[in-house]
């Protein structure tokens, strides 16, 4: 298969993607039945989740050129950053099914401090090529260093897992 074959396929994924994100967002604003605190997990999901796979189209027009380096540095910290961030959301969605007061939960807080070091191991990757890099064709290259980028994320399912079964 050859890379524009490739990349139709990503472009037609990535819309369908979007298009279901916004119809869970449409559904999730317009459905009467829907109780408050289930609105305030699924609107905010969505929407993050809509704002990553803008991000990951935008990536798609950009990564074969060069000459927009930094769009892609840009989109990459932004495609990084925005998954993570619906783990607290879960978090706290899940503590209230359980009856349990997130403001009051190590592992809502344990959440949030996982958050906190990913968005710093994001901005100290745009510093250094430990973590990270782009090639002179402004290819993504992974470098020794990015599975402490990913430790963090993994942490932060570990967590969620951890809230569910401990119920």
């Amino acid at each position: 298969m050859n890379d524009d074959v490739l990349v139709y396929a990503y472009f037609f994924v990535g819309g369908a993607l979007l298009l279901l994100i916004l119809l869970g967002l449409i559904f999730s604003c317009s459905i009467p039945g829907l109780d408050r605190r289930s609105k305030q997990f699924f609107i905010p999901s969505f929407s993050i989740l809509a704002l990553s796979i803008i991000a990951y189209v935008i990536d798609l027009f950009v990564f074969r050129n060069p000459g927009l380096a930094w769009v892609e540095r840009v989109v990459s910290f932004i495609e990084t950053l925005l998954p993570p961030v619906l783990m607290p959301i879960l978090t706290a969605y899940v503590l209230h099914f359980y009856h349990k007061n997130y403001r009051k939960s190590p592992s809502f807080f344990i959440s949030i401090a996982l958050n906190a070091l990913l968005f710093a191991l994001l901005v100290f990757a745009q510093f250094t090529d430990a973590i990270y890099s782009f090639t002179s064709d402004n290819q993504f290259v992974r470098g020794t260093w990015y599975w402490v980028l990913v430790a963090p994320m993994l942490a932060l399912i570990a967590v969620n897992l951890f809230v569910i079964i401990r119920g």
